[in-house]
C-alpha cells in the first residue's frame, strides 16, 4: 500500500531473476499514490496487477495472491524488498534435489535508506534444515521475501492466519504450520534477498508479539 517509493527496485529485482519462468502477481490494496501507473509501466506480460482490499490484514492480500497462483511453487516479496539475481534459481535446485522439501528460506542483507549492510543474517548456525519445528518455535529466524513454498502445502495448512490478532506475526505462524508437516531447507549460505529497514516496517515489535 503507497510504496510507489519502493516497487519499482522490487519488480525489477523478479524481472532480472536468472530463472526466468515466473509469474509476478502483484496485490495493490488500492494506493492512493502512482504504484499503478508504476507497475503498468513495465509493460511485461508476467505482470498480474490485482487489487485486493485487505482492511489492515496483510495475511489476506497474501492469501489472495496465492489464489491466483498457477504455478506449483509460491515466493513471497515484499514491496519495498529486493530479491537477488539467483534466488528464485537456487531455491528451485533446492526442491530438485530434495524431493521431499515443503519450502525452502534464505539468508538476506539489510538496507537502511542506500546503504546495504555487509552482515548476513540469520546467524549461519541458526540457519538449520529438515524437520525443524522445534528450533524455529523457540528462535524465529525466517522473513517472508525469502521463502518459497509448494503451492499445495500452503493450501494445505491453511495458509496466512487472518486473525487481527495475528498481525505481523501471521508469517512466523505459517512457517511453524508448515515444519509440523514437511521439511524446510536453506537454499543457501549466502544472501539471496535484501529486507528493508525503515519507519512504517508492520514487522517492528513482532517479537514481543509472537512471544
Amino acid at each position: 500500500y503507497n510504496h510507489a517509493a519502493f516497487i519499482g527496485g522490487a519488480i525489477q529485482s523478479v524481472l532480472n531473476q536468472t530463472y526466468p519462468d515466473f509469474e509476478l502477481i502483484v496485490v495493490d490494496n488500492y494506493s492512493t499514490d502512482n504504484t499503478e501507473a508504476i507497475v503498468a509501466a513495465y509493460g511485461d506480460p508476467r505482470i498480474r496487477y490485482v487489487k485486493f482490499q485487505n482492511n489492515g490484514i496483510i495475511a489476506a492480500a497474501r492469501n489472495y495472491g496465492i489464489r491466483l497462483a498457477k504455478g506449483e511453487y509460491v515466493a513471497f516479496l515484499d514491496s519495498d524488498d529486493l530479491w537477488a539475481p539467483e534466488k528464485l534459481t537456487l531455491q528451485l535446485d533446492v526442491f530438485c534435489r530434495a524431493g521431499d522439501t515443503a519450502m525452502v528460506y534464505s539468508r538476506f542483507r539489510t538496507i537502511t535508506g542506500d546503504s546495504v549492510s555487509k552482515q548476513v543474517l540469520p546467524k549461519i548456525q541458526w540457519c538449520l534444515s529438515g524437520a525443524i519445528f522445534k528450533p524455529l518455535y523457540l528462535r524465529h529466524h525466517i522473513a517472508c521475501s525469502g521463502v518459497m513454498a509448494r503451492k499445495n502445502i500452503l493450501t494445505q495448512v491453511g495458509g496466512f492466519d487472518e486473525a487481527p490478532a495475528m498481525v505481523a506475526t501471521e508469517d512466523m505462524d505459517l512457517w511453524l504450520k508448515i515444519s509440523l508437516i514437511g521439511k524446510i531447507q536453506c537454499a543457501s549460505e549466502r544472501s539471496l534477498f535484501v529486507y528493508r529497514i525503515h519507519a512504517a516496517n508492520l514487522s517492528h515489535g513482532c517479537f514481543k508479539k509472537y512471544k
